[in-house]
This record gives structure tokens, sequence and C-alpha cells, in this order.
């Protein structure tokens, strides 16, 4: 596991969410095993029973995942000036061989918030580690994927 995981402000309170909101998984696949109990033999035959363990535990491993996350998390304030692709700041590209223009924001290790419009990526991402540093005027070139991809950088907020 990485040393550390940085988050935008919105990331991080989506990762607190999303604990939140998988903890109460945990609480409802446990119910689920609780409500099918006829009797003594709980386990024997009961798919309730048998699917509220398996959710439970499949929940409960996301939520220790994410804990792990959140650990060795930090938070990031974006410096609002300027000149290169960096953590937190919206970059517009120009695709080479299509001429197509698309805006990313470079957001923080795990991109959990939902952002209307915006193509949020992470920074470990591939085609933010292609952009990083780069700035307006630059060309970048490399691999995406298995797709070679040639960048033209158009702007940066």
């Amino acid at each position: 596991m990485d040393s550390r995981y940085i988050f935008l402000r919105e990331d991080f309170d989506a990762l607190n969410q999303a604990i939140t909101d998988n903890g109460s998984r945990v609480r409802v696949s446990l119910e689920q095993t609780g409500c099918s109990q006829d009797g003594g033999d709980t386990w024997h035959d009961n798919f309730e029973y048998e699917e509220g363990q398996r959710g439970a535990a499949m929940w409960s491993q996301r939520v220790k995942r994410l804990n792990e996350i959140r650990a060795h998390a930090e938070l990031f304030v974006p410096d609002p000036t300027g000149s290169q692709v960096f953590l937190g700041r919206t970059v517009t590209v120009e695709d080479q061989s299509t001429s197509e223009k698309i805006t990313y924001l470079i957001a923080s290790y795990m991109v959990l918030a939902k952002r209307d419009g915006i193509h949020a990526i992470s920074y470990a991402s591939p085609l933010a580690v292609l952009l990083r540093a780069a700035k307006v005027g630059d060309l970048r070139e490399g691999h995406v994927g298995k797709i070679h991809k040639r960048f033209k950088i158009i702007d940066i907020k």
C-alpha cells in the first residue's frame, strides 16, 4: 500500500460518506441474517442467512479498505495560481489525432465526489501522469492504456 493518498476536500468528504454508507450496508446485511432465524438451526439451508453473511463480509471488506485509505489520506488545497497541470487544476487538451477538445479536472487518489459536467480523473491515472507539469502550448505524447495519444495543452485553470 502507498504511504499516503492525496484528496481534494470534495473527494475526502465523499470518502467519509462512502465509509458511513458501506457501514450501513454491513448492518443491513447482518440484520438480514437475524431476520431469517426460525429456530436454532439458522445456518443450514437458509438462503437469507447465508446471503446476509456473504453481504456483510463483502461490505466489511470494503469498509476496511476505505478506512485504510482514510488513515493514510492527506487533504490538499490547490494553489489558485500557477501555470502548470497539477492536482486540483482543470486542463483543456486537444487530442491531436481527432481534434477533440476535452477538459479534465486532475482530482484525488479516488474520484468519489459527483462533479456535473466535469471529467474528473485521478492524479494517479495514466492520463494525468502524462499531462503532469505541462504548460499551455505544450505537446504531450504517450500511452493511455494501450492507445498512443498526443495532446496539446490548450488551457489550465
